[in-house]
Order: structure tokens, then sequence, then C-alpha cells
């Protein structure tokens, strides 16, 4: 908490402090001397640089402090106006809580913290396959990569990383074509389903995510769409299975 919420406090009190440090002048107004005004320029360079490290460059609060500090010098004074040093810590107090409610809010949880794409066990159990008829360096790759895509929330790229999977593959199956495999090849009927599904679902899907031209209104795939774990790690236990024969 440190990090997040004491130094903007650290300013905010400063600039509190400033504002009672405004001198009158018959002919100036209000206005600080040199030592407070020097201080003040001080402080609004160390507070954007802090606000670019936790909300980004060009962020919003750090574009009205200096709108604010540039539009409320007091004339040849050079230093700022009262309202302006209190309408700064008032952004600064904005940027404060904004900073604390995005710290404090719970998150969606994201598929970087859930199960990976491909379980490591099937991973594990893919990379120790040894066999002269079929390098499985690819489909390794292939599985490492969509895991990869999953965990950065990219899904076009898993829906392509899925089809590429399930193109790659028929050979281990004795087929020139993953449609055969899902139409042909024997074994349970919850295998013959799984694999009806990745050739349909799946591959409609991965379709409109590799060939769809660009057009007026877009909206890019959330998670459900691409979701076909169940049926990818079914494909990889059988091909497992095959190559432990």
């Amino acid at each position: 908490m440190k990090t997040i919420d004491r130094p903007l406090q650290e300013y905010v009190d400063i600039l509190s402090e400033l504002s009672e440090r405004f001198e009158t002048s018959d002919n100036l107004g209000m206005y600080l001397n040199a030592e407070h005004t020097a201080l003040f320029k001080q402080k609004i360079m160390e507070v954007l640089s802090l606000l670019d490290e936790l909300l980004g460059n060009d962020n919003q609060y750090s574009n009205n402090i200096i709108h604010t500090a540039n539009a409320s010098s007091v004339g040849f004074v050079g230093g700022p106006s009262y309202a302006g040093v209190l309408e700064i810590r008032g952004i600064v107090v904005a940027a404060q809580r904004e900073i604390e409610r995005k710290h404090h809010s719970p998150g969606k949880p994201t598929p970087a913290s859930a199960d990976p794409y491909v379980a490591d066990e099937r991973l594990s159990q893919l990379k120790q396959l040894s066999l002269p008829q079929f390098d499985v360096t690819r489909l390794v790759r292939l599985c490492e990569e969509i895991n990869s895509a999953y965990a950065c929330k990219s899904y076009m790229s898993v829906a392509m990383l899925a089809r590429a999977i399930v193109d790659h593959v028929p050979p281990i199956f004795g087929m020139r074509s993953f449609a055969e495999v899902a139409n042909n090849f024997g074994g349970p009927k919850s295998f013959q389903q799984s694999m009806q599904h990745l050739e349909g679902s799946l591959r409609r899907v991965a379709d409109a995510h590799l060939h769809v031209q660009i057009r007026a209104k877009e909206v890019l795939p959330e998670f459900p769409q691409v979701d076909f774990r169940s049926a990818i790690d079914v494909l990889l236990a059988e091909i497992i299975r095959q190559l432990k024969k």
C-alpha cells in the first residue's frame, strides 16, 4: 500500500500547506514567495512523474495538472495562483481515489490465473513420446503457443492455433484430413462427438477470424467463443494412446 497511498497523500499534504503560505499584496493580490514557488514547481514535477508511473503516460490527471499549472500563473510573478494550487490539490486527490479503487476492487478472473488451455500433464505426456514415424515437436510447440495466447487473452490466436492443431494430426490416425478423423475413425461415441465438435464448431470459429475482411463495425471474441479445451484434450489423449501402441 505504501507505493499507492502514501506518496500521493504526501503531495496532497504539501499542496494543502502551500495554500496556507500565500501572501497578500495590494499590487499582486495573493501570491507565493520565490521559495514556496520553487517548492511548488518541484513537487508538481514529482507528482507528474509518479502519476505517469502509476497510471501510464498521457493520463487524464497529469494532463489536467499541467493545464491548470500553466493556466494559473500569476502574471510576472511566475508562481501559481491560490485557486490553481487548490485545483491541482483536488486533481491529485481524485487521482489518489482512482488508484485506490483500482487497487482494492476485485478484478475479473483471467485465464492467466486459471488452468492452461492444454493441461501441463498432457503436454508432459506428449514431450515424452519419441517415435520414428511421427515427430511431435511441432505439435508440442503448437500446444505451448496456444497456452501462451490463452494466458494473454489473445483469443483470435487461440482459435487459429486450435485449428492448426487439428489440421496437423490426421496422419497419426491414418487419415489425410481432420474431417476424415471426425467422421471415419473408430472409437467410442464420445470421441466421435468431440471430434465432430472440433471439425464443425472450431473450424467455423477459426475461419471467421482467419478469413473475415475488414468491416465498418467489429466485435472481438471473448473466451467462451474459443473454449474447445475439453475436445482438444480428448484429441490429444487419443493421439498419445495411438502413438504408444
